[in-house]
């Protein structure tokens, strides 16, 4: 009788263990970036708050961005895409003619067309971040997609920081960890 009880109990705690790590997955510390447009190689996931202007962040792109990215060739769907804080609630950016103006930065200029030659969306007009919302680039690649193109990227679709490790590549001629 006894051993019936535990084994019960060792199985309805099972379940429960089970259906936890179902419904919460650990959290990812660890992400890969295979796009171009961030230093390519693996990032340590860090807390996100607070978020400032400069941080480097793991962040999904609005849904239709993403689905564009992945259909592209840009980024696959399930992976965040690696940018750079910008501008956050309250400021106003403007977009015209392929080049977006935010306040205190220089003029950002936006491709008509891919690589390929495939039209980019545009931003047009003027709008202004709303609370938690936040303008993320590569600011170092011109190619990269992002904030150019599609807009505000809310706080919820943040992750958190993202400290870059390395490529993980051991360099020519290296011996013994050296």
């Amino acid at each position: 009788m006894l051993k019936n009880i535990l084994i019960g109990i060792g199985v309805t705690l099972l379940i429960i263990a089970t259906g936890t790590e179902i419904s919460f997955p650990p959290k990812q510390k660890l992400l890969y970036n295979p796009s171009a447009s961030a230093p390519i190689g693996w990032y340590k996931l860090e807390d996100k708050s607070p978020l400032k202007i400069g941080d480097q962040v793991a962040a999904y792109a609005p849904d239709w961005a993403r689905k564009l990215a992945d259909e592209r060739r840009y980024l696959p769907y399930e992976y965040p895409m690696i940018k750079t804080i910008l501008a956050s609630s309250g400021t106003q950016i403007c977009a015209s003619n392929n080049l977006v103006s935010v306040p205190n930065h220089p003029v950002i200029t936006s491709l008509s067309q891919d690589s390929l030659g495939r039209n980019m969306p545009k931003l047009s007009g003027c709008f202004t971040l709303k609370t938690d919302e936040y303008f993320l680039i590569s600011p170092d690649v011109q190619m990269g997609f992002d904030s150019r193109y599609f807009g505000a990227v809310a706080g919820k679709n943040i992750l958190g920081k993202a400290k870059y490790l390395g490529n993980g590549k051991i360099a020519h001629g290296a011996k013994n960890g050296k």
